[in-house]
């Protein structure tokens, strides 16, 4: 694949673009909001789709910024697309501003429709800034009876959901539509790399992944000609990296007291089976209440978080794990390790401690590529729900848990087993027998009248031995995540 400029480079998003070009051609009046987590690249992904039908007007917020800051920022905006001098606090409010706006777009040409973009809408929205109110003028006043699309966006999650998803307020039933941007799939991930100039195979591809996610801004910072391990330890644990200090400023950018959801992730960090609810207050210390259910509402709702029911046992609760693999990563290995400066990332990853790591966060791959895990068992048009099981030990059985249970309207039941090595997975007796017991210690604990299949997620692959037939009965590979 001929190398690109990671300024050129556009992959996925495939279900967004369809809808902003529709959205773009139609007539009539649209409000979308566009949200997803810090550096994800819903910015990248509007300027990029509806660049070619032509922005009107196009704003970002000032973060941090005063109202001072905000309204010279669009002074300067309009004063771009119209292409004049910038005249110094020529706005005296969020009034006068969009006032001026309206008269710029009446000028625009009116064989196509309107297009205004609003990015980092929760920095120019400060509390008493007026914005909401001024922009409530402009859409209900004038925009929603022209052939205009404006779409707002923002990273600050814990404002996207109060004033966006669920406001009954100032955007209350003015969304038309509203889009998310998540982070790279395993497949996205390999092609933009392929595309960057990075040639990698899908278990190097793993190895970044596991460590940064699919988050776009991250994976900008790699550089061709080096292993993963090399660009590992020059963007986060060198003084210099480019991600060496992005976890202190990731949820402070997006929530507000973020020292909360920072706590919260702190702790399933260590815990790498997932905590309940009241283990999380526990370990927190935090009270429970609105404020505990809000912090983990929005760590959800970025994709840092996930929980899971637990199966047949609805007293025990959601169990919470720390999906994000780059806070994860971070925690484990960069804050304690970043005094040591680049080279130490290499040395570890020989380590039990690498070992431990790696377990678990392809075990967080294996969940978020949860679609693509139905579609090599077969079972991707059958509805399904996501669990997990805990049992303590008894005289029976020892304790064990299943970090993914997958329960099929088709009468069966996959109980999922990640496996992570250097090397191609070879299981031994032991191991099989072990899988087999927590079989059928599922099917005794549980009580389900479903069939129960043992199924084994594993990288980079299995060797597959003959006793494995009878304890296995779906293995999924590497090479199916990326499907």
């Amino acid at each position: 694949m001929q190398r690109m400029s990671k300024d050129d480079i556009f992959v996925g998003r495939t279900t967004q673009r369809k809808a902003l070009s529709e959205l773009a051609q139609r007539a009539g009046s649209d409000l979308v909001s566009i949200t997803g987590r810090r550096r994800v690249g819903k910015t990248y992904l509007v300027k990029q789709t509806l660049g070619s039908y032509g922005i009107d007007f196009s704003l970002a917020g000032v973060q941090d910024g005063s109202l001072r800051d905000q309204l010279l920022a669009f002074e300067f905006s309009l004063a771009g697309e119209e292409r004049r001098d910038v005249r110094l606090n020529h706005f005296e409010d969020f009034q006068i501003a969009f006032i001026r706006l309206i008269e710029h777009l009446r000028t625009r040409p009116k064989d196509k429709k309107l297009i205004v973009f609003l990015d980092e809408l929760p920095w120019l929205a400060t509390p008493r800034s007026g914005f909401l109110r001024a922009f409530s003028f402009f859409w209900n006043n004038w925009a929603v009876d022209q052939n205009i699309l404006v779409v707002i966006c923002g990273s600050a999650a814990s404002w996207m959901i109060r004033k966006v998803v669920r406001d009954k307020g100032g955007l209350h039933n003015r969304i038309t539509r509203r889009l998310s941007v998540e982070p790279f799939t395993l497949a996205e991930t390999q092609e933009y790399l392929a595309a960057s100039g990075l040639l990698h195979d899908r278990k190097t591809t793993l190895e970044l992944y596991m460590a940064l996610g699919g988050v776009p801004f991250y994976l900008r910072a790699l550089r061709p000609g080096l292993t993963p391990a090399q660009n590992i330890d020059q963007i986060c644990l060198d003084p210099n990296g480019a991600l060496r200090d992005e976890f202190e400023n990731l949820y402070p950018a997006l929530f507000d007291r973020s020292e909360r959801h920072v706590s919260i992730v702190t702790a399933l960090a260590s815990h790498p089976h997932g905590l309940t609810r009241a283990q999380l207050l526990k370990v927190t210390k935090m009270k429970d209440g609105g404020g505990f259910t809000r912090t983990l509402e929005e760590l959800a709702f970025s994709g840092f978080i996930t929980s899971y029911a637990s199966f047949n046992k609805r007293k025990i609760g959601k169990v919470y794990r720390l999906l994000d693999e780059f806070s994860l990563f971070y925690l484990r290995f960069i804050k304690p390790l970043r005094d040591d400066g680049a080279g130490v990332w290499m040395a570890l990853r020989a380590q039990p401690t690498y070992h431990s790591w790696a377990g678990y966060a392809f075990e967080n791959v294996g969940l978020r590529h949860y679609r693509q895990i139905k579609q090599a068992l077969g079972i991707a048009g059958v509805q399904t729900n996501q669990s997990t099981f805990y049992h303590a030990g008894d005289d029976q059985y020892p304790g064990f848990q299943i970090d993914l249970i997958i329960d099929r309207a088709d009468n069966a039941i996959n109980l999922c087993e990640f496996k992570h090595s250097q090397h191609p997975v070879r299981l031994s007796d032991a191991q099989l027998d072990q899988i087999a017991q927590r079989r059928d210690a599922f099917v005794a604990y549980s009580r389900t009248g479903k069939m129960v299949f043992s199924t084994l997620v594993v990288a980079p692959e299995l060797s597959w031995v003959d006793n494995v037939a009878g304890v296995v009965q779906g293995v999924v590979g590497l090479g199916d995540l990326f499907g």
